[in-house]
């Protein structure tokens, strides 16, 4: 059954879309070299129940990374570690641990499974994978993927925008609702492929031009127009989401970040 999973942990606050801005406009972070840029992202594993989010902390790195163990339980680990210039990784990574039970839509902590000074390594192979895995014998052992940091939703004027990605088909769903006036939106309908090597997502589908009544439903009588569009998106400097699309004469439009991450699950 597919779920729309909001992450509410506390623990994965930094998950919010907005971290890589966060980080950008933090002037004591010393800058990144390409080799430290290469962790920055939000990874999956292939059946999307590992996600791990890496970002800068100080000198170092902070990592958040959750487990999905059932349909309302996960286990949850903060780690900082420093980067290791000479295996280009982020070696004896430490922090904490803990299972949640999701009730009532808040996160309890399971009574007796906090652990603190838990170990991990994190390292990008030849394929570009993330490869985690916990320094105890018999722990962790996983490889995930890069899916940059889009998932999330975005306003712009009286535009909002939604990224959610998309475990079975590797990539990402984009709707987009920009409302014309109070009685019309025009609402798009998108697929996005994530490019590790560019940060960049192109996008294409349709859009349509809905007409909306008093009472909020659709106006199943008015001309519906539908036209079919194309484009790219990606981060600026500021963090902000550079939006370029087909219908807006190669204009480049900024979002800003709005709620927390968005994910799409099947269990």
């Amino acid at each position: 059954m597919k779920k729309m999973i909001a992450i509410l942990t506390a623990l994965l606050l930094a998950l919010t879309v907005g971290c890589t801005a966060a980080v950008a406009e933090d002037d004591s972070v010393p800058p990144s070299t390409p080799e430290m840029k290469a962790y920055e992202s939000f990874w999956l594993s292939p059946d999307g129940a590992a996600r791990v989010w890496i970002g800068r902390q100080d000198e170092g790195f902070q990592i958040d990374a959750v487990l999905m163990t059932g349909n309302d339980t996960f286990t949850s680990w903060n780690y900082l570690s420093n980067f290791d210039k000479t295996t280009n990784s982020l070696q004896d990574a430490a922090g904490v641990k803990g299972n949640y039970k999701i009730v009532d839509g808040k996160d309890e902590l399971i009574e007796g499974t906090s652990e603190d000074d838990v170990k991990a390594t994190f390292t990008i192979d030849e394929n570009g994978l993330l490869l985690w895995k916990e320094a105890k014998e018999g722990g962790l052992d996983v490889s995930l993927q890069r899916i940059g940091n889009f998932a999330g939703q975005y306003v712009y004027e009286r535009a909002l925008l939604t990224f959610v990605w998309n475990v079975h088909e590797n990539d990402y769903s984009i709707l987009l609702s920009w409302g014309q006036s109070a009685f019309q939106t025009w609402e798009y309908q998108l697929k996005g492929a994530y490019d590790p090597k560019t940060e960049t997502v192109t996008f294409k589908g349709l859009k349509e031009l809905l007409t909306y009544k008093d009472n909020g439903e659709i106006d199943t009588t008015a001309k519906v127009e539908e036209s079919a569009v194309e484009g790219s998106c990606w981060f600026n400097d500021n963090g902000g989401l550079v939006w370029k699309c087909s219908d807006n004469d190669g204009e480049e439009i900024v979002f800003e970040n709005e709620l927390l991450a968005l994910w799409e699950m099947e269990f």
